[in-house]
Formats: structure tokens, C-alpha cells, sequence
């Protein structure tokens, strides 16, 4: 008791001026922004999580929660919140190049060419469509503008509607007479071979 280790509990029903009493004696703040929250190096509350941590806190502080506890929920909370963050960037990126390698593999020498397909076709969308799309989540968390057969799609709704961004005109030579000379490649080989234009 001397010591102060031992403290008292707090009344049932205590009033205002009890609880108020206790909490000082207890080295509780008096109010939830007072709480000392200081994050390990690195970390910081952001716009987002302010109305998170001020509910909490506001929770914390009706808790009685110690200082202590309350700025080491805060530390393991913001510290596995950066974790995941961390995990999710990593498995994007896998996610990405797994899925690049697929369509190389596919298109060859025509990959990029497609992925520039797509990125002509969205950019002639409303603002944001193109972030919201390629940037939006499916179900087991990837990114559906990452996805392989999402952008086969694509590709072929862009060829569908800019057929002339799939033909590459050689040098001095415009797009279209490089149009006239593909078709009239493709007439040629439906005349003399059927079974190869088919």
C-alpha cells in the first residue's frame, strides 16, 4: 500500500467526481485525446484511421484502460496494418508477373502492343474509369487489371473497336494504305487458299 503498487478498485456506481478521482489516481487521463498513442518509427495516423483510433481511444478511455495498454493495442494495431500492406503489395506483384509471363508466353512479340491496345481504349473512357477499373479487386483479392483473362477480353473488344491499332505499318508507310494492303493480302489468300484463310 505504501508502495502504491496496490491500488483500489473502483466503486460500483461510482459517480462522476469518483471516477474522476480514480482515473487520476490510476494515471488515467481525463479525457480520450489525451492518451498518449506514439507509434513505433515509421508509422503514423493517417486521415483514414483518425476516426478509428478516436473511436477506440473514446472506447479505451470508458474501459479505464491504462496508458500502456492503450499505446501498445495502438503499436500492435498500425504495426500488422503496415504488415499486411506490405503482404498485399508483394502477392500483387507475384500476382502481375505470373500473369505477364502467361501472356508473353501467349502473344509473343505482340504483347506489348496489346497491353498499349487496352491502355488507348481506356484512356478514351470518362476520368477515373481507367484507375477504377484496372485497379479494382476480385473476389480472392488480385487485381482485376492484372488479371490474364480479363485482358485477353480487352485486347479483343480494343482490336474490335480501333481494328487499325492492330495493324503496324511499316516505315514511310501510312496506316492506311497499310489497312488497303492487309486486305487486300487477305482477299488474295481466300482466292488461292481457302483451307489457310479459314
Amino acid at each position: 500500500i505504501r508502495s502504491g503498487v496496490l491500488k483500489s478498485a473502483l466503486p460500483e456506481n461510482a459517480s462522476d467526481d469518483q471516477i474522476k478521482q480514480w482515473r487520476e489516481e490510476n494515471g488515467i487521463p481525463e479525457s480520450p485525446d489525451k492518451y498518449d498513442v506514439g507509434l513505433p518509427d515509421g508509422l503514423a495516423i493517417n486521415e483514414h484511421d483518425k476516426s478509428l483510433v478516436d473511436g477506440f481511444l473514446k472506447s479505451a478511455h470508458g474501459a479505464n484502460m491504462a496508458p500502456d495498454q492503450v499505446k501498445q493495442t495502438m503499436a500492435w494495431y498500425f504495426t500488422e496494418q503496415q504488415r499486411q500492406i506490405d503482404a498485399r503489395a508483394e502477392a500483387d506483384a507475384q500476382y502481375k508477373r505470373a500473369g505477364e509471363d502467361d501472356l508473353r508466353q501467349e502473344w509473343g512479340g505482340e504483347f506489348r502492343q496489346n497491353i498499349n491496345l487496352i491502355g488507348g481504349m481506356l484512356d478514351s473512357a470518362p476520368v477515373g474509369v481507367k484507375d477504377n477499373l484496372l485497379n479494382a479487386r476480385l473476389a480472392d483479392g488480385s487485381l482485376l487489371g492484372d488479371n490474364p483473362h480479363v485482358l485477353r477480353y480487352l485486347t479483343g473488344v480494343a482490336r474490335e473497336l480501333n481494328p487499325m491499332g492492330t495493324v503496324v505499318p511499316g516505315a514511310g508507310v501510312n496506316s492506311v494504305s497499310a489497312i488497303e494492303s492487309e486486305i487486300s493480302a487477305l482477299e488474295k489468300r481466300m482466292g488461292t487458299d481457302r483451307a489457310a484463310y479459314f
